[in-house]
């Protein structure tokens, strides 16, 4: 049992995902597959960026995407310590112990694990954990970087150092944080974002200082979680990325 308490998580009992076994390709040669201690994950890339699935991947169809999404045959050089897949223009390093990643588009790095590091441990937060409420994920935020985007809220239309949530409710006003138009879909001026794919209430830390100042937080309540990492030139561009 490992459980995460939203205010304040114990990060120290929080542990990070390894990946604990060889990766391989589906037959299409579309998808890596990979094996944690908390269940699979299956990784693709596509021509918005990549994407992510943690746990058993679910055929449900949420209603939530245009179209199911391409993906592209990839190319795999693996070694003990890491694992690079290219495809579409983007090169995904995924690290295996803790679990881990950097996207690259081109030779820039668009999106990566958190940078917060940590007297003991390479990553404060964990870049990848599995814990009772679901599944959590961290990305890296430069120092001052904007972030946008997660719908109807009733702060400032720039989300860095605010605790969100992505479930929906009527509100019935507009002086606290729930609201009835939500939408998991985040995005920053430096050419990157997040959407995830799930009806599942979704915690948002975006370098919420209890959390962490240099890091966004993401808490999916659910056994399945897909998080698509879009890369684009600009803001416009982005959100034609959004699925």
């Amino acid at each position: 049992m490992i459980s995460f308490e939203g205010a304040t998580p114990a990060w120290n009992d929080i542990p990070a995902l390894r990946i604990t076994t060889a990766s391989h390709l589906t037959d299409d040669k579309k998808s890596l597959l990979m094996q944690t201690e908390a269940g699979p994950v299956e990784i693709s890339l596509h021509g918005f960026g990549a994407r992510l699935r943690l746990g058993k991947v679910s055929a449900t169809d949420y209603g939530m995407l245009v179209e199911e999404p391409e993906a592209v045959p990839l190319s795999v050089d693996s070694a003990d310590a890491v694992t690079v897949i290219t495809g579409a223009g983007y090169r995904l390093e995924i690290g295996h112990s803790p679990f881990s990643f950097k996207l690259f588009k081109g030779d820039c790095c668009v999106l990566r694990s958190p940078t917060d590091g940590h007297f003991v441990r390479q990553f404060r937060l964990p870049p990848v954990a599995k814990v009772d409420q679901g599944w959590f994920v961290s990305l890296d935020l430069d120092s001052s970087e904007p972030v946008y985007g997660l719908g109807e809220k009733w702060g400032r239309l720039d989300k860095r150092g605010q605790l969100l949530r992505s479930y929906n409710q009527d509100a019935l006003g507009v002086n606290a944080e729930i609201s009835y138009k939500n939408t998991p879909f985040a995005w920053s001026p430096n050419g990157w974002g997040v959407f995830v794919h799930t009806p599942a209430p979704v915690t948002h830390a975006v370098g919420y200082p209890s959390w962490s100042q240099r890091a966004y937080g993401l808490l999916v309540e659910d056994s399945y979680a897909a998080i698509f990492l879009l890369a684009a030139g600009s803001p416009v561009e982005l959100i034609g990325c959004y699925p």
